[in-house]
């Protein structure tokens, strides 16, 4: 699930999940409420489905936007990204909901330097 939007998402865990909810623009808020349907996206991942998590880079023109990959065993998942609402709480809690993952301070600088590259780093491996 990828969100060009992101600055109108949200990201929203516990202990037992992550969510990403996508709000969607005004128009479409509006004619989604006319059909009687949400007025939003929202995709659910429990903590106990993520067997991988990578952290990378996209380009996106101008700057760069660091991304996330939650992966299940069946290869879907979720992205999460540094525009979302939310986004600090849910990494710095990574490591506490995920053991073994990497925190923050030890990818950071491998992910971010150097610019326009994507430097993906895998966090979190359940089977390794």
């Amino acid at each position: 699930m990828h969100y060009a939007s992101a600055q109108h998402s949200t990201i929203h865990f516990n202990a037992d999940s992550i969510s990403v909810r996508k709000i969607h623009y005004p128009l479409k808020r509006l004619l989604a409420r006319l059909a009687g349907r949400t007025p939003y996206e929202q995709r659910t991942l429990s903590w106990n489905d993520v067997t991988k998590a990578t952290v990378y880079k996209r380009d996106v023109f101008a700057h760069d936007l660091i991304c996330i990959w939650l992966r299940t065993g069946e290869g879907s998942g979720i992205e999460i990204n540094e525009r979302m609402l939310n986004w600090e709480n849910a990494v710095n809690e990574l490591p506490t909901i995920l053991p073994g993952c990497l925190s923050i301070d030890e990818w950071f600088r491998d992910v971010a330097f150097p610019p326009f590259e994507e430097n993906a780093i895998t966090i979190f491996n359940r089977f390794e």
